[in-house]
C-alpha cells in the first residue's frame, strides 16, 4: 500500500512539473496540492514552485496560507523563502518581502534575475538608495544584460541626480526591449533634465503672464508637483489660450509641453475624454499642430474592453498614471490617483498595497493614511457583509458554511474582474412602495457591496399625479414614506451609480416598467423585488459567465430566503434551462438576468399582467433566444413577510401568460391550473392525429404479472388506436403460454405475440419489437406494470407528438403508493436513480416537482413512449447494455439529438418492479453490470458528473433531493 501510494505521489509530481512547464499554472497548483495533501514532507522545491505559482495568479492570500508549513519544514532552503518573498511582494508587504529575498540570497546568492530586480525597486520605494544600488551592482554583476534590474537600477540613479549612471543603465535596458518607447523618452528628458526644469514658481509666471482668472487656477495649482503633471498643465493652458485666440502663447506653452515630455503629450492627447474632455480638442491641436508640426500618436494598448465607459476610462487612468510612475516612481500623488482607481474598481487589496508603498516613500503624509483607513475600512465591512454562520445547526446552514464565499475570496475576484476581456454594464430595477427603512438599507448595501463595480441601480418611485398649476420636483407627492426619499438621496449622494426614477402613478405596472427601460443604460438587466437582497458575489457570477458565454440572453441563478433575523433558509436549487418545466411554473424564480437588446425586440412589457409581468416577459424572450444559462449558486436572497406566504404563487395573470405563450407558438392545449398548490400548472395538449400506438411489453414466465398487465390495459385504456405487442423471451410455463393466447384470442385485431429466444436482453428484445410494430408512436412497458391512469396514452401522445420532445415518461407507483419512478437523476448512486423514490404519493415532492410537468435527462423504460422516426434516428436501444442502463442510454442519445424528455405526473401506473428477470444476484450478472456501468460512465461521464435537469448542490447519494454532502 505504501508503494502504492508513493508511486502515485511521483506521478502526480512528475505531471505537476509538467503543466508547469507548460504554462497550465492552475492545473499546476492543484497537481503540487495533491502532492502535499497525501504528505506534507515535500521538498522545498515543491513548496517554492505552489507558492510562486498561487502568487503569480493573484492567489496571494493562499500563497501566505501555506508559509507557515512551508518553513516549519525548510526555513533555510532559498526556493521556500524567495517564494515567500515573491508573494509578500505581491501582497505590497514590501518590508517584508526584501526580509525573505534578503534570507534567499544569503543562502544561495546566485538567484534569479527578477528576485533582485524585485529587490531593487523594493529598496528604491522606501528610498534606501544606497542599498538598492548595492544590490543593483551585483546583480549586474551576475546578470549584465538583466533589463529590469538595469531598469529599477537606472531610477535609483536618476533619484539621486546621477544622470550619467541613470543614462547607463538605462541604455542597457533599452537594449533589453524593456519600456523601449517609454525608456528613450526618459534618456531623452534625463539629457535635457537642467535645461527644462519648468517647476512650481516658472509655471505660476506663465499663468499669471496669460491674465487668467484666479478662480480657474485651483485645479493647475494642485498638480504642480512633477513634469508629468506639468505637461498636462501645459497642454491645458494651451488649449484655452487657442480657444480665446492667443495663438501665438499657446504655441509657447504646446512647445514646452512637447519639450518636456512628447510622449506624454501623446498619452493625454490619446486619452483627451478622461484628462481633458471639455475641449474641442481635435479642432484645437488641429491649429496647433499646423503651427508646431504633427506629433506622432503613441499606440496605446489596452486590455480588451466593450463598450463599458467607465471601465474604459480606469483602464486608460491606470495606464497613463503607471506611465507617469515609471517617470517618477517616488512621486506620492501619483500613488494616490492610483489607488483611487483601484478602490472605484472594488481591487481593494491594490489599494490598499499602493497606499501601503506610498507610505514608505512618505509615512508623515496625512492624505495618505486617511486614505488608508477609509479603504481598510471598506474592506472590512465588505468582510462583515459576509454572514457569519458559527454556532448555527441547521443543515442549510451547514452546507453555507461549507459552499458560501469565504473572505479571502474577496481579495482575488477583483482582480479576476481586472481580467475579463468583456465587462458588461448591469442596470438593476427595482420598483419601491411599501418598504421598511431597515430592508431598504439593507437591499441598496447588497448592490454597493457587490464585487463587480459595472453596475447603476434605479429605483422607481411613483407620485400622485400632479394638480393644475403645482410645479414639479417641490410639490411632488409620493406613494412612499419621505423617510424613504431621504435614504435613497443620500445613498444616491454616496455613489451617481444609484439613480432615482419619478414616475406618476400608473393603474399597470408594465407603463412604470417600459417607461423606466428607455432610461437604462446598461446591456443587462436585472429586476430586482423590493427589500430583497443580492450576494455579494452575484454580479461577478453573472460576469465571469457572460465571459465564458458571450452570446447568453438570460441568465439565472439558484435562491434562498432570507428571515428578519438575517439568517438564511429555504434553498431553491434549480435546474439548467428546461422549457416544459417552465411552462409548468416559473422555475427560474428571481435573480433573472435578461440582454436589454432582446428585451427591446419583444416590445418589453404588456399590460393586463399585473403579477405575472417577468413571466411574461420572459416566456416572450425564450421564443427569441435559446442562449438561456443557469449558475448553480445561491446569488439571491428573496425576502418573504407572514402575509406574503399567504399570497405566493396565487397569481391569476399566470394561466394567462401560458395561453398566450400556447397561441404563439401554435400548440393548441388547455391550461389546467393545480387545485391544491397555486401556481402549478398542467397543459394537456389536444392530439391533431390519434395516430396507432404499438405497446412493447417484453415477457418470460410468470403469467399472472403479464395478465394483470394487460387486463389493465384493454380494461382501462381509453385511447381509441393502440396495438399490443407481447415479445416473448422463451416462456416455458404452459400456464403463461395460455394467458398469453386467450388474450390474443379475445383481441386479434390488437393483440399479437411474437416469440424471440435468447438470454435475456432487453435491448435486443425492445428492438425486435421495434421491427414487428406498426405505430407511429412507440410505448415500451415492462410486464410487471399496472395502469392506473385511464387516458395514460392519451398524455402521453399529447407530448409526444410535439416537435421539440423526444421521449415521455410516467409517475410509477409500488403497490403501498410510493413513488418508484418520477424521472431519471443521472449521477444518484454511480450513474443513475429515480427522483423522489419512496415519497407518499400525495407528496408534492421537492418545490413541487411531483405535481409538476417536468423535463428531465431520462426517463425509465418501464413506461416510455417516443415518436418512431426518434427511435429510428438513434437507431433506438443499444444491444451491449443488456440489462441495465440501456433506458437511460436511449434517453441520453435522444436528448444530444436536441430534444426535450419529458415526466408526466398524471400518468400513473403501479411498477412491480423486475419481477420477470429476478435480481443481479450471481457473479456473472454482477460482472454484466460492473461492465454497463464502465459503459455508461466512458460515453456519459459528463452528463454523469452534472445532470443539467437536476442541480449540482443537490444529492448524489440519495434520490430525495436533500442538500449534497
Amino acid at each position: 500500500m505504501i508503494n502504492i501510494v508513493k508511486q502515485q505521489l511521483e506521478l502526480i509530481k512528475d505531471q505537476a512539473v509538467v503543466k508547469h512547464k507548460e504554462g497550465e499554472k492552475q492545473k499546476a497548483i492543484s497537481l503540487y496540492f495533491q502532492a502535499l495533501e497525501l504528505d506534507e514532507n515535500q521538498p522545498a522545491w515543491i513548496y517554492g514552485n505552489v507558492i510562486t505559482l498561487l502568487a503569480e495568479t493573484g492567489q496571494v492570500e493562499l500563497a501566505l496560507d501555506l508559509k507557515e508549513q512551508a518553513l516549519k519544514i525548510h526555513h533555510q532552503t532559498e526556493e521556500v523563502n524567495r517564494a515567500i518573498g515573491l508573494a509578500l511582494n505581491k501582497q505590497g508587504d514590501i518590508e517584508n518581502s526584501i526580509k525573505y529575498y534578503l534570507k534567499a540570497l544569503d543562502i544561495n546568492s546566485n538567484q534569479p534575475d527578477w528576485l533582485y530586480a524585485n529587490l531593487i525597486e523594493n529598496f528604491s520605494l522606501q528610498n534606501k538608495f544606497e542599498q538598492a544600488i548595492a544590490i543593483g551592482e551585483k546583480a549586474v554583476e551576475i546578470y549584465p544584460n538583466c533589463g529590469w534590474s538595469n531598469y529599477h537600477l537606472g531610477n535609483c540613479f536618476a533619484a539621486l541626480n546621477q544622470w550619467s549612471k541613470a543614462i547607463n543603465a538605462y541604455k542597457i535596458a533599452l537594449s533589453r526591449n524593456i519600456e523601449s518607447a517609454q525608456l528613450q523618452e526618459k534618456i531623452d528628458s534625463l539629457i535635457q533634465k537642467n535645461l527644462l526644469n519648468i517647476k512650481g514658481k516658472n509655471i505660476t509666471i506663465y499663468l499669471r503672464a496669460v491674465d487668467f482668472d484666479s478662480s480657474n487656477l485651483a485645479p493647475y495649482y494642485k498638480l504642480l508637483y512633477e513634469d508629468y503633471k506639468t505637461v498636462l498643465i501645459l497642454l491645458k493652458l494651451a488649449l484655452n489660450l487657442i480657444a480665446t485666440n492667443n495663438l501665438s502663447n499657446a504655441i509657447q506653452y504646446y512647445k514646452q509641453a512637447i519639450a518636456l515630455n512628447s510622449q506624454l503629450v501623446s498619452f493625454y492627447l490619446a486619452h483627451q475624454d478622461v484628462f481633458i474632455d471639455h475641449f474641442d480638442v481635435p479642432k484645437l491641436i488641429n491649429i496647433l499642430q499646423q503651427e508646431v508640426g504633427v506629433i506622432s500618436q503613441t499606440s496605446v494598448v489596452l486590455p480588451s474592453s466593450n463598450l463599458n465607459s467607465l471601465d474604459y476610462k480606469y483602464q486608460k487612468l491606470l495606464y497613463i498614471y503607471h506611465q507617469a510612475l515609471q517617470l517618477y516612481p517616488n512621486e506620492v500623488e501619483i500613488y494616490l490617483e492610483i489607488a483611487n482607481i483601484y478602490a472605484q474598481q472594488n481591487r481593494f487589496v491594490k489599494a490598499i498595497s499602493v497606499c501601503q508603498r506610498a507610505l514608505y516613500i512618505a509615512p508623515q503624509n496625512l492624505n495618505l493614511q486617511i486614505l488608508l483607513t477609509q479603504f481598510q475600512n471598506i474592506q472590512k465591512r465588505t468582510y462583515t457583509s459576509i454572514q457569519n454562520l458559527e454556532g448555527e445547526t441547521s443543515t442549510y446552514t451547514r452546507w453555507l458554511q461549507k459552499n458560501s464565499l469565504q473572505s479571502s475570496d474577496l481579495d482575488w475576484i477583483p482582480e479576476i474582474i481586472d481580467t475579463f476581456a468583456y465587462k458588461p454594464v448591469f442596470s438593476i430595477v427595482v420598483i419601491v412602495s411599501d418598504i421598511s427603512v431597515s430592508h431598504l438599507v439593507e437591499m441598496l448595501e447588497s448592490v454597493l457591496l457587490q464585487l463587480y463595480p459595472y453596475w447603476e441601480f434605479y429605483l422607481v418611485c411613483e407620485q400622485y399625479p400632479a394638480r393644475e398649476g403645482q410645479g414639479l420636483r417641490s410639490l411632488r407627492q409620493y406613494l412612499v414614506k419621505p423617510q424613504i426619499i431621504t435614504i435613497i438621496e443620500e445613498y444616491i449622494d454616496k455613489d451617481p451609480r444609484i439613480k432615482l426614477i419619478v414616475e406618476e402613478q400608473q393603474q399597470d405596472l408594465a407603463l412604470i416598467y417600459n417607461s423606466a427601460l428607455k432610461l437604462l443604460k446598461g446591456e443587462f438587466i436585472i429586476f430586482l423585488s423590493q427589500g430583497d437582497i443580492l450576494a455579494i458575489n452575484s454580479l461577478y457570477q453573472i460576469a465571469e459567465l457572460l465571459n465564458r458565454h458571450p452570446e447568453a440572453d438570460i441568465i439565472y441563478s439558484d435562491e434562498d430566503l432570507v428571515n428578519e433575523a438575517g439568517k438564511y433558509y429555504n434553498p431553491y436549487f434549480k435546474p439548467d434551462w428546461c422549457p416544459d418545466s417552465f411552462l409548468s411554473r416559473m422555475y427560474t424564480g428571481q435573480l433573472g438576468v435578461y440582454r436589454h437588446s432582446t428585451i427591446q425586440e419583444t416590445g418589453g412589457f404588456r399590460t393586463g399582467y399585473q403579477t405575472a409581468l417577468i413571466y411574461d416577459l420572459v416566456l416572450r424572450l425564450t421564443e427569441k433566444t435559446n442562449n438561456i444559462f443557469h449558475i448553480p449558486k445561491i446569488l439571491y436572497h428573496g425576502r418573504i413577510s407572514a402575509t406574503d406566504v399567504k399570497e405566493i404563487n396565487k397569481i391569476k395573470e399566470n394561466k394567462r401568460a401560458i395561453e398566450d405563450a400556447l397561441n404563439r407558438r401554435r400548440e393548441s392545449g388547455r391550461v389546467i391550473e393545480n387545485n391544491q398548490i397555486a401556481g402549478i400548472y398542467t397543459i394537456r395538449y389536444s392530439i391533431t392525429t390519434y395516430k396507432l400506438v404499438s405497446i412493447i411489453i417484453p415477457t418470460k414466465n410468470r403469467g399472472e404479472i403479464l395478465d394483470k398487465c394487460l387486463k389493465s390495459i384493454f380494461e382501462k385504456t381509453t385511447y381509441p388506436h393502440y396495438e399490443v405487442l407481447i415479445i416473448d423471451n422463451g416462456t416455458e410455463e404452459e400456464n403463461t403460454l395460455k394467458i398469453i393466447q386467450q388474450w390474443q384470442n379475445n383481441h386479434p385485431d390488437k393483440c399479437f405475440c411474437y416469440r424471440l429466444d435468447i438470454a435475456f436482453n432487453y435491448s435486443k428484445l425492445n428492438n425486435f419489437g421495434v421491427s414487428k410494430a406498426k405505430g407511429d408512436y412507440l410505448l415500451f412497458l415492462n410486464n410487471d406494470t399496472e395502469i392506473i391512469t385511464k387516458d395514460w396514452i392519451e398524455g402521453m401522445v399529447e407530448q409526444a407528438q410535439r416537435n421539440s420532445i423526444g421521449v415521455v415518461g410516467a409517475m410509477l407507483l409500488y403497490p403501498d403508493n410510493t413513488i418508484q419512478h418520477a424521472g431519471v437523476i443521472l449521477g444518484i448512486r454511480g450513474v443513475a436513480s429515480h427522483s423522489h423514490k419512496y415519497f407518499q404519493d400525495i407528496d408534492p415532492g421537492y418545490l413541487n416537482q411531483l405535481v409538476a410537468t417536468n423535463n428531465y435527462s431520462a426517463v425509465t423504460a418501464a413506461c416510455l413512449m417516443c415518436r418512431r422516426e426518434i427511435f429510428q434516428e438513434v437507431n433506438g436501444f443499444d444491444e451491449t447494455l443488456q440489462v441495465a442502463f440501456n433506458d437511460v442510454d436511449f434517453c441520453l442519445k435522444i436528448k444530444t439529438q436536441g430534444y426535450n424528455n419529458i415526466w408526466l405526473p398524471y400518468v400513473v401506473l403501479y411498477h412491480y418492479e423486475s419481477q420477470s428477470r429476478g435480481e443481479d444476484d450471481t457473479p456473472e450478472k454482477q460482472a454484466r453490470f460492473q461492465q454497463e456501468v464502465a459503459t455508461m460512465n466512458s460515453r456519459w461521464g459528463k452528463l454523469i458528473e452534472q445532470d443539467p435537469c437536476y442541480n449540482i448542490n443537490l444529492s448524489n447519494t440519495k434520490e430525495d433531493y436533500s442538500l449534497r454532502e
